[in-house]
């Protein structure tokens, strides 16, 4: 029975060749083959990088924006209700929002 010599590689290895399966439009056999690996391991770093990014992003702190409220000095004539939607966010004020107000949050989530 022969044995195949095994090449351990580094970290950084495995970050670029997953980095460059992830971006090619080749089949990941392909680009496996390319690098000189098997396409299991290949196809084992690409998933673990993955569940880094995501674990990441679910850890990091959520961005918040300070919010005050006020009372109204008077009375505004009757508006409809505005919708604000900035890339995730939705957003609803009453009629009674003064647009200044409701364009100083649009300005504060856009630069979450």
């Amino acid at each position: 029975m022969k044995r195949s010599a095994r090449q351990v590689r580094s970290r950084d290895f495995w970050e670029k060749a997953a980095a460059k399966a992830e971006a090619s439009s080749e089949r990941r056999a392909d680009v496996a083959r390319k690098l000189g690996v098997g396409q299991a391991a290949l196809s084992y770093w690409i998933y673990k990088f993955r569940q880094e990014r995501v674990g990441a992003l679910a850890t990091a702190p959520a961005k918040l924006v300070p919010v005050r409220l006020v009372e109204s000095a008077g009375r505004h004539e009757a508006r409809s209700d505005l919708t604000l939607s900035v890339r995730e966010f939705t957003l609803r004020f009453s009629g009674e929002a003064a647009p200044e107000y409701v364009a100083r949050v649009a300005a504060a989530l856009s630069r979450c």
